[in-house]
């Protein structure tokens, strides 16, 4: 894949997705899935961005509007018969 970097930058570009959010580069996304645990081999990691940098574009098409306002919901929910 050919870079549309300057000369001596590291950061992978990926296809623009035409909206406010920058793609993730090579290096943010290492850090993404070292921080879930993950390990991606180097020979995926153009791929994996191709994948997760699309997932994202999608979602953002799909999310609701100032979504960033909302509360999150616990992600383990309190068992019913507790308390």
């Amino acid at each position: 894949m050919s870079s549309k970097n300057p000369q001596g930058s590291n950061r992978q570009e990926y296809p623009t997705r035409g909206s406010n959010m920058a793609d993730l580069s090579e290096s943010e996304i290492r850090a993404l899935a070292k921080a879930a645990g993950v390990e991606i081999p180097e020979r995926l990691l153009t791929e994996v961005g191709y994948s997760l940098n699309g997932l994202l574009e999608t979602l953002e098409k799909i999310a609701p509007p100032d979504w960033e306002q909302l509360e999150p919901l616990p992600i383990v929910l309190p068992h019913a018969g507790a308390g």
